[in-house]
């Protein structure tokens, strides 16, 4: 690092010596303006990237809360009068109602077995009781 003289209040330096200074600042002012040029330049670059980037989400994400709204519009409709609760309860009483069929079906599948399985106990003791008749006679 250059060393630089401690100039007294009452003393001034050189003419050429203070050109010198003054080129150096006005070269180091220089470079400075140069650089937060660029930089500023690469800013605006990098910005208009992210503005681009910010419209093209904000467009995918109008596309897709329009699509969505439409299937949940559709599903809507499907409903009787648009109402998920009514149609909820439709499918409730259908399911009770096909356990229901299913408890009679085995209600009666269970008192024909059982019904024939006595009428088949009935025809062995009648016909026991008929092997029995003839045989005594």
């Amino acid at each position: 690092m250059p060393t630089v003289k401690k100039v007294k209040k009452n003393q001034s330096r050189p003419v050429s010596e203070r050109r010198k200074i003054d080129f150096i600042i006005l070269d180091t002012l220089q470079n400075f303006k140069e650089e937060s040029d660029k930089w500023r330049q690469e800013a605006s670059e990098n910005l208009e990237v992210v503005k681009k980037e910010v419209q093209t989400l904000q467009q995918n994400l109008f596309e897709f809360k329009t699509s969505e709204e439409s299937r949940i519009k559709k599903l809507e409709e499907a409903f009787p009068e648009e109402d998920l609760a009514v149609h909820r309860h439709y499918h409730e009483l259908i399911s009770n109602k096909e356990k229901c069929d299913a408890n009679l079906k085995q209600n009666i599948k269970e008192r024909l077995i059982t019904g024939g399985l006595w009428s088949l106990l009935v025809l062995i003791g009648l016909a026991l009781w008929e092997y029995a008749k003839t045989s005594i006679k």
